[in-house]
C-alpha cells in the first residue's frame, strides 16, 4: 500500500483516487508512502528531523507537574481508513495499521486513544459508513460524533442537566478543500453531508466555556464545522466542541 500511494505523488495539493469523487492531499499521500515511519529514523521522516515523543512525553509530564492529564488522540489517515478509494486493488484492513506506533506512545506512559482501531472496526460492520469527506480532507460529520463518544466515556466527566439539545438530521452541502481552488472546481458537484447540529439554549453552535473541565487542542479536524464560512470553514455547530460539550 505505501508503495502504491507513493506512485501517485504530483507535484500539486491533492490527487484523485480510484473511487470517482474522492481526493486526497499530497501530504498525507507522502506521510503514507512512508509505511511503518516509527521503525525508521526520524532524521529521514521527520519534518524537522528529531523525535516527536520526546517532545509529547516532556509535554506530558509538564501538564501532570500542574495536575492536568494529557489525552492524546492522533488523527487517522483518510486514505488508511479508505484504502480502496486510493487505490481500488486494496481493501478496508490492508495498509500497515498504526496501533504498533500508539502501543509505543502508551508504553512511554501517554494516555491515547487509537481512532484508527474504531474507525477501521466501523467500517468492518458497516462498508459504507461515511467517516470522512470525499472532497475534504477532514471528518465526515458522523466521525465527529463518534469521536465525541469515545471521548466522552474516557473522560467520563458528568455534569447533570444540560443547556445543550441536539438537532435531527439535516443535509449539509459543501464544497470541500480538495476541490475548492483547484482543476477540479466546477466539474465535480458539491458534497453533500448529513450533520446533527449541536443548540445550546435554542442556539446552534456551542460558546467556549473558561471554567470547562476540558481543554481541546487540535487543528482544522476540530474547526471545520464549527468555525463557520466566514473563516473558510463549512459551517457552525457541529463540530468536536460542540458534540463534546
Amino acid at each position: 500500500f505505501a508503495e502504491a500511494v507513493e506512485s501517485r505523488i504530483e507535484a500539486k495539493p491533492s490527487v484523485p483516487g480510484d473511487e470517482e469523487g474522492w481526493l486526497f492531499l499530497v501530504r498525507e499521500l507522502r506521510h503514507l508512502g512512508l509505511g511503518k515511519f516509527w521503525e525508521k529514523p526520524w532524521q529521514e521522516v521527520a519534518a524537522n528531523r528529531s523525535d516527536p515523543v520526546s517532545s509529547m512525553v516532556e509535554f506530558h509530564g509538564l501538564l501532570a507537574e500542574r495536575g492536568i492529564e494529557l489525552l492524546v488522540v492522533p488523527v487517522p489517515a483518510k486514505g488508511r481508513i479508505y484504502p480502496e478509494k486510493v487505490d481500488s486493488s486494496f481493501a478496508v484492513g490492508d495498509p500497515d495499521a498504526l496501533s504498533d506506533f500508539v502501543n509505543r506512545l502508551r508504553e512511554r506512559g501517554l494516555r491515547v486513544i487509537d481512532l484508527e482501531s474504531h474507525f477501521l472496526e466501523i467500517r468492518r460492520k458497516n462498508a459504507e459508513a461515511k467517516l470522512y469527506c470525499a472532497q475534504d480532507a477532514h471528518y465526515a460529520p458522523a466521525a465527529i460524533e463518534e469521536i465525541a463518544r469515545i471521548l466522552h466515556k474516557e473522560i467520563g466527566i458528568e455534569t447533570g442537566q444540560s443547556a445543550f439539545s441536539l438537532s435531527k438530521e439535516s443535509e449539509l452541502t459543501i464544497m470541500g478543500d480538495q476541490v475548492s481552488g483547484s482543476e477540479w472546481e466546477g466539474s465535480l458537484p458539491r458534497e453533500t453531508l448529513t450533520v446533527r447540529y449541536v443548540m445550546e439554549n435554542g442556539e446552534k453552535g456551542v460558546s467556549p466555556n473558561p471554567a470547562s473541565p476540558v481543554l481541546l487542542l487540535g487543528d482544522s479536524h476540530t474547526l471545520v464545522l464549527q468555525a463557520a464560512e466566514e473563516k473558510g470553514m463549512h459551517s457552525r455547530g457541529a463540530e468536536m466542541l460542540d458534540h463534546l460539550s
